[in-house]
Order: C-alpha cells, then structure tokens, then sequence
C-alpha cells in the first residue's frame, strides 16, 4: 500500500469550519428548561387500556412531538439518596444484555441495548445527558423503555422493571433555535461536564 498522507491545508481549513461554528457557542445560554417527573402508574393505565402506549394521551409527548423538527438538549435527574441503587440496577441489566447478545443475538426478545455502564459509581443527581437534532419525542420513548430493543437507550422501564417502588425521576429538555443544530454535541459536553451524569458516555472524555 503506498503511504497516504493528508495535506496540512485540510485540517487548516476544517479548523476555520470548526471555529465558525462554535462561534455561535460564545453568548449562547440554555432556553427555558421543561421538567416532567415519570408517572409510571399512568403510563400503565394508558398501556393496558389498548395494549399499546397512546402516547397522544401524554402531554410531555404531545409538546415534544410538536418540537420534533428541532433540535434539543435533555437530560434525566433523581434523588440523590436513589442514585447508587438505580446504577446498580442499571449494572445488572447491562451484564444481561451482554449475556443475552452473546449467547442468544441481537434479535433476542430479552435483548435491550443499554447505554454505557462506568465501572465505578460516581455520585450524582443526574443519570443521563443527551442531545438529538431533531425527534426528541423518539428519544424520549427510547430511554422510557419503549422504543427499539436495539437501539442504545436507558430503557428505564426495563431496568426497573422489577423494582416494586421506582424512584423519582424527572425528564428536563429544551428546545433550541434552528441556528444551533450543528453544536447540538457541543452544548450536550457542556451541560454533561457541569451535571456529570452518572450513565452514559463522557463524550469529553475526561
């Protein structure tokens, strides 16, 4: 194979592509964040009334639905008192998922694609930071435990599936303007390294 090698000028010019963009980041502050804290008796209710989830009977999904052509930040808090249990927990079902795809396949119908696990707990009142570009509401379904077995989610509804009392947890997300679709994963790394979630990717790597 003949060497390859990349001009300098490449990378000079995607540096200027690169600044003009995170430019928009220099007076940039969050938008109204919207908090909704999971009713899971509710959900239930509204799943067993038709065997599927009307998710039209949700008002957090409704207001995120009417949003889904913009970009968005979210992120999932809880008590800090249930933090350690709930990364246990999550621990647990990822050791699971992994047996699962190992031994039975991604198309297993006991397999759930589970965001990253740290090795260590680190303690924090938020479980989880993300960003999307558009279709928030997917996402929102996706970590809930409702969406695709395998794409990478929380699947909460999985993991706390055979927790009697389910802690406290609450969905916060803002909308953002449409100039501010391609920084999406710049702010995400900014509000994850000020919340340091405790699931999940550092996508800083820090």
């Amino acid at each position: 194979m003949k060497n390859i090698s990349v001009p300098s000028s490449a990378f000079a010019k995607h540096a200027v592509e690169v600044k003009k963009r995170v430019s928009l980041l220099d007076d940039f502050q969050l938008p109204v964040i919207e908090e909704w804290t999971v009713d899971w008796k509710e959900k239930e209710r509204i799943k067993r009334s038709d065997k599927k989830i009307k998710w039209n009977k949700l008002d957090i999904y409704c207001r995120l639905l009417a949003k889904k052509s913009q970009p968005g930040i979210y992120f999932l808090m809880i008590n800090k008192a249930d933090s350690k249990r709930l990364f246990e927990l999550f621990q647990k079902q990822k050791k699971e998922s992994s047996r699962i795809r190992i031994q039975d396949g991604v198309g297993a119908p006991d397999f759930h694609s589970v965001s990253h696990v740290p090795k260590k707990f680190k303690e924090s009142t938020c479980i989880y930071v993300g960003s999307r570009r558009e279709k928030l509401n997917e996402r929102f379904k996706q970590h809930l435990g409702y969406g695709s077995r395998r794409t990478g989610a929380l699947h909460l509804a999985r993991v706390l599936a055979l927790e009697k009392q389910k802690p406290e947890i609450t969905f916060c997300y803002c909308v953002l303007d449409e100039r501010y679709r391609h920084v999406t994963e710049e702010i995400e790394s900014v509000v994850q390294r000020h919340l340091k979630p405790f699931i999940g990717k550092n996508i800083l790597g820090d």
